[in-house]
């Protein structure tokens, strides 16, 4: 009898696992589109993506919507069903064309919630068939940003998120050399001022010449992308949840401090770059 119901026991964890298997959601459930505009193309798949931190950080935030496509009954036997993620990681310095982003659906018929901010633009479709689509940003101009902003280096996010040309990269970081470094009394005079941003960078940054200091900057900014990852990945499924959990309405953020309240900032607050 023992051996009897001990089969048995077998027999339904193996068919209630097999139920779960069916109702989870696959590859195709969601389409994706990698960008990555510092180094390599566009990709639809996350096991094609070159740097293993962008990687983890694209894994990150994809297995939570899946999951919470799965609770809502989104993805039962269906290969698709209209999701999609865009992620795109854009560098301090540009120097080639930016693609133009994909915007939110619109559609009239919507039923949920849709949330707008810096890092995340997304919107979850509360249908009998839940569907979610979202564009996350990982963007180095917005991390030098969120990060000042933390430290209380700069009061307000107004020097905007594009990325620098390489003229104007050039121009700063010689200014910098020249008033900050050398302290010559005879700097530079730029027309307009270093944005906030970037020269807490600058500041944060190794403050030598024995090699370029340019150098020495993209250094301290890669050590900043790479420190952030975990962290901002963590940041945008806090986002998406307080979305999805909403119901039904629109979320907006227009800077990390907005968010005080909302989410441990602390937590976020990347120390060194160095």
């Amino acid at each position: 009898m023992n051996r009897f119901f001990l089969s048995l026991i077998g027999f339904v964890v193996v068919c209630a696992s097999g139920v779960a298997y069916a109702s989870a959601c696959n590859e195709s459930t969601i389409s994706i589109q990698i960008s990555d505009e510092i180094r390599g193309p566009r990709v639809t798949s996350l096991s094609k993506v070159s740097d293993p931190g962008y990687q983890e950080f694209a894994r990150t935030i994809t297995s939570h919507v899946e999951r919470l496509l799965q609770e809502g009954g989104g993805c039962s036997g269906k290969e698709s069903n209209d999701s999609n993620l865009v992620f795109v990681r854009s560098p301090l310095v540009q120097s080639r064309p930016v693609e133009p982003l994909p915007s939110s659906s619109g559609e009239s018929a919507f039923n949920g919630c849709r949330l707008s901010s810096p890092w995340v633009d997304f919107e979850f479709d509360n249908s009998s068939v839940p569907k979610a689509r979202g564009v996350i940003r990982w963007s180095q101009r917005q991390l030098l940003i969120d990060q000042a902003l933390i430290a209380g280096d700069i009061k307000i996010a107004d020097a905007g998120t594009a990325a620098l040309s390489d003229g104007e990269f050039e121009r700063y970081t010689r200014a910098y050399v020249h008033s900050e470094i050398y302290r010559k009394p005879s700097a530079t005079l730029l027309d307009s001022p270093i944005p906030p941003d970037i020269l807490w960078l600058f500041r944060h940054s190794w403050q030598s010449t024995r090699g370029p200091f340019s150098l020495g900057v993209m250094g301290a900014m890669d050590n900043l992308m790479e420190r952030g990852a975990e962290r901002y990945a963590d940041l945008v499924v806090r986002l998406i949840d307080q979305c999805v959990s909403s119901g039904q309405g629109e979320l907006r953020y227009e800077s990390i401090l907005d968010l005080k309240g909302a989410v441990p900032l602390d937590k976020y607050k990347i120390e060194s770059l160095l």
